[in-house]
C-alpha cells in the first residue's frame, strides 16, 4: 500500500518554483462581529496550524485597509517634521511618546540606536 502524499501547488517566484501551502481563511467582518463559529474556527486554527489568512474583501476589511493607509500617511508627515516639532510629543510616560534617534543603547558597545519612534496608546487613538 502506497503512502498518500499531498502534492503542493507551486508558483513561480524570482525564477524558482515555490510551494504554496493550504491555509484556512477567516472573514474579517465575521471576526469583527464576533460570530461564534468563526471565532471557534480561528481558535482551533491557532492551536493546530498556527497560520491563516484574514479575508479583508468586505466593507470592514476595506475600512481597515483605508485606516492603515491614513495612519501611514500621518506617520510619514510626523517623521518628516523638524525635530523641535516632534519633541513636543516627548515621553508622556515611560513607554509612550516620541523618542529621537540616539535615545537608546545601540547593539555594539558604546553606541546609540539609529532610529526614532513614537508610541501611542490605544486609548489615545480611539478618543
Amino acid at each position: 500500500m502506497a503512502i498518500a502524499v499531498e502534492t503542493l501547488r507551486t508558483v513561480d517566484w524570482n525564477g524558482k518554483k515555490v510551494p504554496v501551502y493550504p491555509m484556512q481563511s477567516f472573514d474579517f467582518s465575521k471576526l469583527l462581529s464576533q460570530e461564534p463559529e468563526e471565532l471557534e474556527r480561528l481558535v482551533q486554527c491557532c492551536q493546530n496550524e498556527g497560520y491563516f489568512y484574514i479575508d479583508l474583501k468586505g466593507i470592514d476589511g476595506r475600512r481597515f485597509l483605508e485606516d492603515q493607509q491614513e495612519t501611514l500617511k500621518l506617520m510619514h508627515r510626523f517623521f518628516e517634521s523638524p525635530l523641535e516639532a516632534k519633541n513636543q510629543y516627548g515621553l508622556v510616560a515611560p513607554h509612550l511618546g516620541y523618542e529621537p534617534i540616539g535615545s537608546r543603547t545601540g547593539v555594539l558597545a558604546n553606541t546609540k540606536d539609529g532610529y526614532e519612534m513614537i508610541k501611542v496608546g490605544f486609548l489615545t487613538l480611539i478618543s
